[in-house]
């Protein structure tokens, strides 16, 4: 058999990723994860015989890459000429995932200095009576530094060991969110309604996670209702804190529903560039789960949806504690703005507004 050698070790022998060798299209050579990964699906290599069958597609003249699976495993596989032959290496597709998801989660990091940046410039422009450029330029950095949020949270929610949950009082929060977002939903949409059964209802969560999702289902209540009120309620029910979104809109299709925790169809739902990246439910829902809970979405009887989230409530007594997390760049924004950065119009942009 053929062999890689490299100041005499063998180059691919240790590699912990199959890798398999052809030469004039027959098998030259493999390595020890190559032949662990066939013994468990029971193919079995001979030098000079055939490569495995979801390979095969792969043994071309040009160098590809794609998806296949192998002993019930997903691989993410590339091949590449070399010699009078060509190599193949296997690389797990999960691997593969969390390594793009940290190039994602990097690459979005890296832009909040240019989107500041931009901030900046547009504050400082003049804005001549009437003129619409300032408002719509800030408007559309707001989206921009939305979407890639809604990014760094996919990011942030595949990695479990980035959750920093603390005893928070759930009403708390939900009357601050309301507060920031009552005036401007009434002032440009149909109004918010607020209800709460108790002053204080204790929860072990991630403020920061807990409230960019009431935002985001008061974004899409608002968006569904247009220039009607929209309502959010607080309860307790058994040891469950129960928060509830609905809309005055005119429902969901139930094919629509039916989808709507599924981050790859949420982009077919686009209708223009202020929808956002179709993200926002299914993050909602990977929230819920990482907090112990779940949402729910159901057409409610008569008109509207009704979104409800809920999640144990904290047991005992406790103390209350802050979040350590570090402020972000644009932590000077009204994260009441951004967040609503989609339903707002660009009035709400101007600067008489935001000062």
């Amino acid at each position: 058999m053929q062999r890689f050698t490299v100041a005499g070790q063998e180059l691919f022998d240790s590699f912990p990723e199959p890798v398999f060798w052809t030469c004039r299209r027959r098998l030259a050579y493999w390595n020890h994860a190559a032949e662990r990964l066939c013994r468990e699906t029971g193919v079995r290599l001979e030098e000079g015989g055939e490569l495995p069958a979801p390979l095969e597609p792969l043994d071309g003249t040009e160098n590809r890459a794609a998806e296949l699976s192998l002993a019930g495993q997903g691989f993410h596989a590339l091949g590449q000429s070399l010699s009078e032959g060509r190599l193949f290496l296997l690389r797990p597709a999960a691997e593969e995932a969390t390594l793009n998801g940290r190039r994602l989660g990097l690459l979005m990091e890296r832009m909040r200095g240019p989107i500041a940046n931009l901030f900046t410039a547009a504050q400082m422009m003049e804005e001549p009576e009437d003129s619409p450029v300032p408002p719509v330029l800030t408007r559309n950095l707001y989206r921009i530094l939305r979407m890639t949020n809604e990014v760094e949270y996919v990011h942030r929610l595949e990695n479990p060991k980035e959750f920093f949950p603390v005893v928070l009082d759930l009403a708390g929060l939900c009357r601050e969110v309301v507060r920031q977002a009552g005036p401007l939903s009434k002032r440009y949409g149909g109004g918010l309604a607020y209800e709460e059964e108790e002053s204080s209802l204790l929860v072990l969560g991630e403020s920061d996670l807990l409230e960019m999702m009431l935002y985001q289902l008061i974004s899409n209540a608002w968006r569904a209702s247009g220039q009607n009120e929209i309502s959010v309620r607080l309860c307790r029910r058994g040891d469950r804190a129960m928060l509830t979104v609905n809309d005055q809109g005119g429902g969901m299709d139930e094919a629509v529903l039916a989808t709507a925790f599924d981050p790859n169809s949420g982009g077919e739902r686009l209708t223009d560039l202020g929808a956002g990246l179709g993200l926002g439910i299914p993050i909602c829902q990977q929230i819920a789960q990482l907090h112990g809970g779940s949402l729910v979405l159901e057409n409610r009887s008569g008109h509207g949806v009704s979104a409800t989230f809920s999640l144990p409530a904290a047991r005992g007594k406790l103390s209350l504690h802050t979040p350590g997390r570090p402020p972000r760049a644009e932590s000077s924004i009204p994260r009441v703005l951004l967040e609503l950065s989609d339903v707002l119009p660009r009035e709400a942009f101007c600067r008489r507004e935001l000062e």
